[in-house]
């Protein structure tokens, strides 16, 4: 197994942690962030190889992270890290697409309109 991918899965799962302990208790989040490290090295994944999926996951995963912290403080450059690092996912592999709608289905009942 390459080393980079190692340490992409590991960022990944350490953010998905925490975006998990955002929004559920710590076993809740914690069963997600194992989750996700045990299906992210299976055979039918890919997850023995560096392939483009394992690397769409780490910038839309702390995209949302930083989405959510938008949320709590509203804070102008945490959005627009959250729009960086999504449209990231996006460069990384066409199908990052849906969590850039994912994202804006989260944000957009919360936009108020003048």
């Amino acid at each position: 197994m390459c080393i980079g991918l190692l340490l992409v899965n590991l960022a990944t799962v350490v953010l998905l942690y925490l975006l998990a302990r955002k929004r559920f208790p710590a076993p809740a989040a914690a069963a997600a962030a194992a989750g996700f490290a045990i299906l992210s090295s299976g055979w039918s994944v890919m997850g023995m190889w560096s392939h483009a999926t394992h690397f769409v996951m780490l910038p839309a995963v702390a995209g949302l992270l930083l989405l959510l912290h938008w949320n709590d403080h509203r804070k102008t450059a945490a959005l627009i890290a959250a729009g960086v690092l999504l449209g990231l996912s996006i460069l990384m592999k066409q199908h990052g697409v849906f969590f850039v709608a994912f994202a804006g289905a989260c944000i957009l009942p919360q936009r108020r309109w003048k």
